[in-house]
């Protein structure tokens, strides 16, 4: 934990903004986590498109350099 003491009246008041900004952060609502959330899964599944394309290609090619 790193611990500093706070010199100017600046400094200070930052740091209170910064603490009451993080304590009142709002949590997202339901339909922009699942929009997330869909993003995520949409993503995962291309890679593994992508990924089996490749390793076919990869195959096929190995193949034919035997």
């Amino acid at each position: 934990m790193d611990i500093k003491f706070i010199w100017s009246g600046n400094d200070a008041k930052a740091l209170v903004y910064y603490i009451t900004d993080y304590v009142t952060k709002s949590t997202l609502a339901f339909h922009d986590m699942f929009a997330l959330a869909q993003q995520g899964v949409k993503s995962i599944e291309q890679q593994r498109v992508t990924n089996s394309i490749d390793n076919a290609i990869e195959k096929s090619r190995k193949l034919v350099l035997r």
